[in-house]
């Protein structure tokens, strides 16, 4: 999903279109399980020359605006970027970046205020996934992300290391689970052995009074060990 949304972006890009109001209610998932970003209604094109929200009051999501688009300056496809790392934020983190009573609120806070960390908002997600998401929400413009396509191309990498790492993981659960499978037929064959070693006197003596008995039971026995052993290999 994430990914999808910021090929999205990219692709607004390289047509020259400002959304202005990237947020998750923006985010629609078509009949194929693909995101699309919709409401392009306050969208603006850079053919069109720079925008300032100045010119016709504040327009975008003040959940989701990006502080220069907040602050009334000109806004291009990186106050895109913003919305899209605080859609992110909100989506993993299970809250918005800021809270307030009135919109005026989070505007300010928007352009004043760092929000938490996402890493301690949700300490469960993966490092390289919350430097991506950091660094979309940098309020600096040229400390963030200076296209959607970078930010998709990390995102692709990061989820690639957590697929990755959950691999290992369960290579991991699966290794520990076999090797507790084998400790018991490992166990049995100790015990085995210890109780030989006990009774080989008395099977010896037992041996020259009752040979052809001896010989039944040290069948029985090798046999008893063979299926252990063969157990404990297979499992």
């Amino acid at each position: 999903m994430m990914i999808d949304v910021a090929r999205g972006l990219t692709y607004a890009e390289e047509q020259g279109v400002v959304h202005r109001d990237i947020k998750p209610e923006n985010m629609m998932l078509d009949h194929a399980g693909n995101v699309k970003i919709c409401d392009l209604g306050i969208a603006h094109t850079i053919r069109e020359g720079p925008w300032r929200n100045t010119a016709r009051g504040v327009f975008g999501s003040p959940h989701y605006i990006a502080p220069e688009q907040a602050r009334g300056q000109t806004t291009d496809h990186r106050a895109d970027i913003y919305s899209l790392g605080a859609s992110f934020y909100r989506i993993l983190a299970g809250k918005t970046l800021f809270a307030g009573g009135s919109a005026r609120e989070l505007i300010i806070k928007h352009i004043n205020e760092t929000p938490t960390p996402i890493a301690e908002a949700e300490p469960a997600l993966p490092q390289s996934l919350c430097k991506v998401i950091d660094k979309c929400l940098a309020k600096d413009l040229f400390s963030r992300y200076q296209s959607a396509g970078k930010v998709a191309e990390d995102l692709g990498q990061a989820l690639q290391q957590v697929h990755e790492a959950k691999q290992a993981k369960e290579a991991r659960e699966r290794a520990g689970r076999s090797r507790k499978r084998r400790k018991g037929p490992r166990l049995a064959l100790k015990i085995i052995v210890l109780l030989a070693v006990v009774a080989s006197g008395t099977l010896a003596f037992f041996a020259v009074q009752h040979p052809e008995e001896t010989r039944q039971v040290m069948d029985t026995v090798v046999q008893w060990i063979s299926a252990r052993m063969e157990s404990g290999s297979g499992g």
